[in-house]
């Protein structure tokens, strides 16, 4: 395995806000990321958890 090979296996898989609010995974969250992530961005789980977390400490 060759290093760019390696790095793109680092990287964790991002989304477009589409796919978030029609996972299932996120169904109680719906309405507020509907309103807080961006068209056409792409955002991590990780990402995507922060942004909820932080919302509903």
């Amino acid at each position: 395995m060759d290093k760019e090979t390696k790095e793109k296996k680092s990287e964790p898989k991002k989304y477009y806000k589409a796919a978030i609010v029609d996972s299932k995974k996120f169904e109680a969250y719906r309405d507020f990321l509907e309103g807080n992530l961006k068209e056409g961005e792409l955002y991590s789980l990780s990402q995507i958890e922060s942004i909820i977390k932080k919302h509903y400490r």
